[in-house]
């Protein structure tokens, strides 16, 4: 226990330090105007600076994201349709924030926190006999927790958003895998038997990546898990420069700009890729099955191969619609109609999607 006079003693010296600190941050300031502030260095000094006027920041962010996801789908089938004011916007940006997520919740960890586990597994591994032998493993593992990570994120992502039935064809067995390596944590089981943990937890994220592998096509499956990888590998890109480098105002300038281009990017990407996936009723952009009554000017208008009698309707697949415009796909053909020319709209069923191998 500190005596009164050391403890005195001790608040005279860090009150000093501080005042030298002081002094010293004000004098690097005032000779560097590169460095950075604490607003520049923290999200949250900049949320706070803003005040209320973050909430518009915050969904001006929201809808602009939703501009880039739709638009960019909308230009895979040659449309071309800028709306200014669409509540369709705010819907896709929230399919895109659901799909960060996902992400994050697996892979997004990974990314953040794997260097840590690393830097604690090596550290670990100085307590084992063959201690080199033990670091080798540990370092193959951490690249193995990287990719069963990112089958999580994938599977969650696909399971939910786009295809039920991943869950029952390979689904399951990563994620069954997840549920016995928490057992084992909140047993203490990995604290009672490291060695053998390490090897468990080696072998079940080993056969779940294989099973995820095993039983995956072409598809939007793998789609998702490219777009993944890609995030994380630019990420980590991204997170090791910033921590190499000392903090300073052309270095925040520079990474900022990446991480715009770089949202930019994978929002377009989300929207062309992805977004299509996702069936109407959920808010997506899955192209429907239709089938058409239109009026007499428009049914008139239609260019022969597409032309209808009275009492046809025409079939295609809907691909977008506001209150202005209707697009159909027919024939390899996009065909825009007034909304108003739309006198009926029947959806027909949609065929049971098949992203995994049957």
């Amino acid at each position: 226990m500190f005596s009164h006079s050391k403890l005195g003693s001790h608040a005279v010296t860090i009150k000093g330090e501080e005042m030298n600190a002081k002094d010293e941050s004000t004098v690097v300031t005032a000779a560097d105007p590169n460095v950075l502030s604490p607003l520049g260095e923290s999200s949250k000094g900049i949320f706070k600076h803003l005040g209320a006027a973050a909430y518009p920041f915050i969904a001006g962010i929201f809808y602009i994201t939703g501009f880039l996801v739709t638009n960019s789908n909308l230009a895979t089938h040659g449309i071309i349709d800028f709306e200014f004011i669409n509540m369709h916007y705010f819907i896709a940006s929230a399919h895109f924030l659901f799909f960060l997520i996902c992400f994050y919740l697996f892979a997004g960890r990974s990314l953040f926190l794997g260097p840590k586990w690393l830097a604690r597994d090596l550290e670990r591994a100085q307590l084992f006999p063959k201690a080199s032998f033990w670091k080798f493993l540990f370092f193959i593992n951490s690249l193995i927790v990287v990719a069963y990570h990112l089958c999580l994120s994938t599977l969650l992502y696909t399971m939910i958003a786009i295809d039920r039935q991943v869950f029952f064809a390979i689904g399951w067995a990563p994620f069954v895998i997840f549920g016995v390596f928490y057992i084992i944590d909140i047993t203490d089981f990995d604290v009672n038997f490291p060695k053998i943990t390490e090897l468990l937890k080696l072998i079940g994220m080993t056969t779940a990546i294989i099973c995820f592998y095993a039983t995956l096509k072409s598809g939007t499956t793998n789609t998702v898990f490219v777009v993944f990888v890609i995030m994380f590998v630019v990420g980590n890109v991204v997170l090791d420069k910033i921590n190499r480098y000392v903090p300073s105002l052309d270095n925040f300038s520079f990474h900022s700009l990446y991480a715009l281009t770089f949202f930019i990017i994978v929002s377009s990407a989300f929207g062309a890729l992805i977004f299509n996936n996702i069936e109407a009723k959920f808010g997506g952009a899955k192209p429907q099955p239709v089938a058409l009554a239109l009026s007499e000017v428009s049914r008139r208008a239609l260019p022969a191969p597409l032309a209808l009698s009275a009492d046809a309707m025409l079939e295609g697949s809907l691909n977008y619609q506001t209150a202005t415009f209707t697009y159909l796909a027919k024939s390899s053909r996009t065909i825009r109609f007034r909304t108003e020319d739309v006198v009926l709209l029947v959806s027909t069923p949609q065929a049971v999607p098949t992203s995994v191998k049957e």
